[in-house]
């Protein structure tokens, strides 16, 4: 996968941009497009496929700013427009899913399909972790990256340990190490978090009419956001689709790539989605 690079909203922008055909746009969460590692190349296949590193991930700019879901759907709005395409499947995880629900209900006129992944915002349960961010002394500790700590920190998130190689964990330290990029981090998960007591931010009821057209895929295994959530995301979006990866964590689309690759391609295909 070759990395391109643009400003977008006067900021420099990392991403991969394979394939052609329909627009796929993957949205990760708390970590970089490399979190999409697995997909890019197999879903380019059939569809254009691209992956950014969100401002103040991976290799993007970390201006120093607040970070807020206002930011990233407006930074989603004009990355559309800057590729040229009117009409987008949008798939986010976990963060970056409550980042592309949020723009879905808001864009209903540009987003035809939604894929959520282990998304944030359909409960209040999250890793005691992540809820500490939102307190100023932990989360700066939290934000000073080490290779043990980064270490632990993948295998809280994925539950097929053979995919945690050292490669791996020194890839996702290294991006930790970014200048800014734990302070974006606590940012916009200290505008989604407070301590004890959740996500604040929750998936807007108008997220509803766009049922028939949204799939969900959590990890059963998963140890941040649990997939109990599915309950909830059923109720939020009548006539969706719903699948649960047996075994997997929070990274399903990377602990079983192959069945992740053929669902999201079947869904985006399909005529009748529901």
């Amino acid at each position: 996968m070759n990395e391109k690079g643009e400003r977008i909203l006067g900021m420099r922008v990392a991403f991969f941009d394979e394939g052609e055909g329909r627009l796929v746009l993957l949205v990760h969460g708390g970590g970089s497009k490399l979190d999409w590692r697995a997909n890019v190349e197999p879903l380019s296949q059939r569809f254009r496929v691209v992956a950014p590193d969100l401002p103040g991930f991976g290799r993007s700019e970390k201006p120093e700013q607040d970070y807020t879901l206002v930011f990233y759907d407006q930074f989603l709005e004009q990355l559309v427009k800057e590729l040229g395409e009117t009409r987008i499947a949008l798939v986010g995880h976990s963060m970056g899913g409550l980042v592309a629900a949020r723009f879905a209900a808001a864009h209903p006129d540009i987003v035809e399909r939604l894929i959520l992944v282990a998304p944030m915002g359909f409960g209040p349960e999250i890793h005691p972790a992540i809820r500490l961010m939102q307190v100023p002394v932990v989360g700066t500790l939290l934000g000073r990256p080490s290779l043990a700590g980064t270490r632990r920190l993948l295998q809280t998130l994925i539950a097929k340990r053979e995919f945690i190689t050292e490669d791996l964990v020194r890839e996702t330290f290294e991006l930790q190490r970014e200048p800014g990029a734990a302070r974006a981090f606590a940012s916009i998960f200290g505008t989604l978090v407070r301590p004890f007591r959740g996500v604040v931010a929750r998936v807007p009821e108008a997220i509803a009419a766009l049922g028939p057209r949204t799939m969900v895929i959590w990890g059963k295994a998963d140890a941040l956001i649990p997939c109990r959530h599915l309950g909830i995301a059923r109720e939020r979006l009548p006539g969706g689709r719903f699948l649960v990866f047996e075994g997997c964590g929070h990274f399903p689309q990377l602990e079983d790539a192959a069945q992740f690759n053929a669902a999201v391609s079947d869904f985006l295909l399909s005529t009748n989605p529901a």
